[in-house]
């Protein structure tokens, strides 16, 4: 089989690279069919791409809607056609005419409106208009929780059959790890210090890093604890901002922005952490905290559906605006062990579930199926 993917018109960076990422895992595991990624840009990880992923470069000539309507309509069709291909994906949410292979839509944040922050109006206007039309030439919608695909369903009933929930897909190096890799961990990174995480996109999320930092503040402040607090970038965007905000924190000793850390360094991180706080307002990308748990890591969290959806009792949950919340959180998991263990018990099972869910062969059956 040939599958194309339009990687072109991603909305932002990260969603980018973690579409690459889950496609070429995707095409790692069924070597024997081939892969045509159709993509405006050539990240890193366009470089270790495997032999049966071949990379086309095309995108809109201007950002006028002329051109983009141009090249969705009559460009990508004429570069998939050539590519004899049995389907086309579609990432980032947004469909094609004058295409005759089955199409499998991503809904992006734009589809579900209530339950995500989307800031840009002129995406906001342009998924309104045309999410019906998207959704009706699409073989298949996929969501990434269950809550997602109740909401779209309300929206469109007729389209409930094609609405699937794949969630996100994790590689096998996240996962539990035992007291000695832990230690080494925290002696390399920490000065064998425990330590609190965060891992996410810092861009746009400036207010609630700060409330964060203001909370760890109040438990330095309160408990008298070495405990440090590690924050792990996302993705480039928002780093050096926040760097520089760090340079007048009262504790900034005990607080560590590690950039640029391999794959295997992320999730020894975060195997070795405490626990793993994620006050994000906004959640769009559920992944952080899948690996979080899917490495038996207590999580402290938004209070937000679809955060339970996929955390349940493996957390405890915060307002996200209020700092005191979060301080009152981090001090309970810090001072009450029994508290702790048993959010670690919770995550151990999620990781086992985690751990026996396939996302990558269970939309390999919708390809199948869809063709």
């Amino acid at each position: 089989m040939i599958v194309a993917i339009n990687l072109t018109g991603f909305i932002s960076e990260s969603h980018h690279d973690t579409g690459v990422n889950f496609f070429r895992r995707l095409a790692l595991e069924r070597s024997g069919d081939a892969f045509v990624f159709i993509s405006d840009r050539q990240p890193g990880t366009y470089t270790n791409l495997p032999p049966n992923i071949q990379l086309l470069l095309s995108k809109p000539l201007g950002k006028n809607s002329l051109f983009q309507k141009h090249w969705y309509n009559k460009t990508l069709p004429a570069l998939v056609k050539k590519t004899v291909a049995n389907i086309l994906i579609h990432p980032a949410g947004i469909s094609t005419a004058s295409c005759d292979i089955p199409q499998i839509v991503f809904a992006n944040d734009y589809y579900t409106p209530a339950l995500f922050t989307t800031a840009d109006e002129k995406l906001q206007a342009y998924f309104r208009k045309n999410r019906p039309v998207i959704m009706g030439r699409a073989s298949n919608v996929i969501v990434r929780s269950e809550l997602e695909k109740i909401t779209l369903a309300e929206l469109y009933p007729t389209a409930t059959g094609k609405i699937k929930v794949i969630q996100s897909s994790i590689t096998d190096g996240y996962a539990s790890t035992d007291y000695f890799n832990k230690e080494a961990t925290k002696e390399k990174y920490t000065e064998g210090k425990e330590y609190f995480l965060f891992n996410g996109l810092m861009d746009g999320n400036e207010a609630a890093l700060i409330n964060l930092l203001k909370a760890f503040s109040f438990l330095k402040k309160r408990q008298k604890t070495n405990m440090q607090l590690l924050f792990i970038p996302g993705s480039d965007s928002g780093v050096a901002g926040f760097a520089e905000k760090l340079r007048s924190y009262k504790f900034r000793d005990d607080v560590k922005l590690i950039d640029g850390l391999y794959e295997l360094e992320v999730a020894n991180l975060i195997a070795a952490a405490y626990a793993f706080v994620y006050p994000l307002q906004s959640v769009s990308d559920l992944t952080f905290i899948l690996r979080a748990l899917q490495s038996g890591v207590p999580v402290i969290a938004t209070n937000n559906a679809l955060i339970k959806e996929v955390a349940g009792d493996g957390a405890l949950y915060v307002d996200a605006t209020d700092f005191m919340d979060i301080a009152n959180n981090l001090a309970l998991v810090f001072k009450d062990e029994a508290a702790r263990e048993k959010l670690e018990q919770h995550c151990l099972l999620i990781e086992a579930k985690l751990k026996a869910s396939s996302p990558l062969n269970e939309f390999w059956q919708l390809i199948a199926a869809a063709n």
